[in-house]
């Protein structure tokens, strides 16, 4: 698929800024690196700055993070999970870039920094609707539901970040193998 002229400039810049950080990644370097004029990145974008704010509007609110609200549970915990797991995932690696500039560039973007945790706080609440929803039928025990999205979700990031820094060199374990362990540790423990 060919890429536009916006898609390519976005592209140039995120690599740059990842490569480089956001203040030496200048409008000159985006452009030779997509393969413009620079006054093309004036004339879509206005300004560095324009750039990001529509990368982050565009990638951070996908389809898939919209998918996953539209995952029908069928009130098997561990297929559900399953499920929840996969997507929140494919999400997270979906975003690697923003999550990585997010950090490597604390406090410059705050867009990004509303959207990456959007994601996740909304994720979390559905969570908790869920597990409240299983206590309900009878399907899992009494106890803080928060705390438990928040250790899924916290698995989940935390693998996310050591295999993006580290790759394979803390364990060999698959993330799948991970997972299904972690989904059957969490329906064992909140089994009644």
């Amino acid at each position: 698929m060919t890429q536009t002229t916006r898609e390519k400039i976005i592209d140039a810049t995120l690599h740059l800024i990842q490569e480089k950080g956001y203040k030496a990644a200048t409008t000159k370097l985006i452009a030779e690196e997509a393969g413009v004029r620079e006054i093309t990145i004036f004339r879509h974008f206005g300004n560095k700055m324009g750039i990001m704010d529509e990368a982050f509007t565009y990638l951070l609110v996908s389809p898939i993070s919209e998918r996953f609200f539209e995952i029908e549970p069928i009130w098997d915990l561990e297929k559900d999970l399953t499920q929840y797991v996969n997507r929140y995932n494919q999400i997270l690696n979906k975003n690697r870039d923003f999550i990585l500039i997010s950090f490597k560039e604390m406090g410059t973007f705050p867009k990004l920094d509303q959207l990456i945790t959007s994601i996740p706080r909304e994720i979390k609440d559905r969570l908790i609707d869920y597990f409240t929803e299983m206590h309900r039928q009878g399907k899992v025990i009494e106890t803080n539901f928060e705390a438990v999205v928040l250790n899924l979700l916290w698995l989940l990031f935390g693998t996310f970040l050591s295999r993006t820094r580290f790759e394979n060199q803390i364990t060999s374990l698959s993330e799948e193998d991970l997972y299904q362990n972690s989904i059957l540790l969490f329906t064992r423990g909140l089994t009644p």
